[in-house]
Parts: C-alpha cells; sequence; structure tokens
C-alpha cells in the first residue's frame, strides 16, 4: 500500500504552518479523526506522520525568528 502522506509532505506543510503563524496545536494528527482508534492504524503509523509534521514545524519556526519552534516559548 501507497502511503500517499510521506514524511517529507508532511515536513513542508509542518513548515509552512508555522511559517504561516500557526500553533503547534495546529498539527491534523492531533484531531480526533486523524488518531489511531478513528483511522484504525497502527500507532506506529501515527507517530510517524504526527512527528514528521511536527519536525516541519519545529524547521520551520525556526527558520522564521525563533519564536515558533522554540520549546521554552521564545
Amino acid at each position: 500500500m501507497r502511503d500517499l502522506l510521506s514524511e517529507p509532505r508532511l515536513e513542508r506543510e509542518g513548515e509552512l504552518a508555522a511559517a504561516r503563524g500557526r500553533s503547534w496545536q495546529s498539527n491534523p494528527y492531533l484531531r480526533r479523526e486523524q488518531m489511531p482508534l478513528a483511522t484504525g492504524e497502527s500507532l506506529c503509523a501515527w507517530a510517524r506522520k504526527h512527528d514528521a509534521w511536527q519536525r516541519g514545524f519545529e524547521r520551520g519556526g525556526l527558520a522564521a525568528d525563533g519564536r515558533h519552534g522554540a520549546v521554552d516559548g521564545r
């Protein structure tokens, strides 16, 4: 089965969200309908997608100016 949401694509989506000033909570894999219980996918598969988006978000936030990607809220 082909994964239509590859990790590089999800990272780019996370970067774009950060560049647009969105919150880390805008990660689509935090929505109830994207959770493993709702989708039937394994926790491991879900975590890969969640983490890919988050990596991109953190990298995008740091690239913008450090405000969005900083863990301590700076």
